[in-house]
């Protein structure tokens, strides 16, 4: 289980962040509101794990402060949602950057239900898979 700290973020302030990450930025204003609601908040300190390899990726993140990282690259805006997705592992840890972070965590039941009620959001998020194409378990054998 990861080592995290609970942080507080009001609606608002989580509303402000999801319309600024896409493909979130597809999602309409009672959508977002519902995304946002059902969102929690967590803070990893520098280089805690927050997602990890060859396990089951069952949150996504969005990073509002700080930065994670994979294989030491800076990764901002959406985390794990290809692993979500397509049901596979990662290759190796994401971990919290120097300066920790801030994440906006969604569930894999949200996330599933935003998937198919918004085709524009699907559509962007297909679109941002090729970026974190190779980190996945499935991806690597296609490289």
């Amino acid at each position: 289980m990861p080592n995290h700290f609970e942080g507080n973020m009001n609606t608002l302030e989580k509303l402000s962040y999801l319309r600024n990450c896409s493909p979130f930025d597809k999602l309409s204003p009672a959508e977002l509101m519902q995304v946002a609601d059902s969102s929690d908040i967590k803070r990893f300190l520098p280089g805690q794990i927050v997602l990890y390899k060859e396990i089951s990726i069952t949150h996504v993140h969005i990073v509002v402060e700080g930065e994670v990282q994979y294989r030491e690259k800076a990764i901002q805006g959406l985390v794990g949602a290809e692993g979500v997705f397509l049901h596979t592992t990662l290759i190796d840890n994401i971990v919290a950057g120097d300066s920790g972070a801030l994440t906006l965590v969604i569930g894999r039941g949200r996330f599933y239900t935003i998937i198919n009620e918004c085709p524009a959001f699907t559509i962007s998020l297909a679109r941002q898979f090729t970026k974190t194409r190779g980190m996945y378990a499935s991806l690597e054998a296609d490289k």
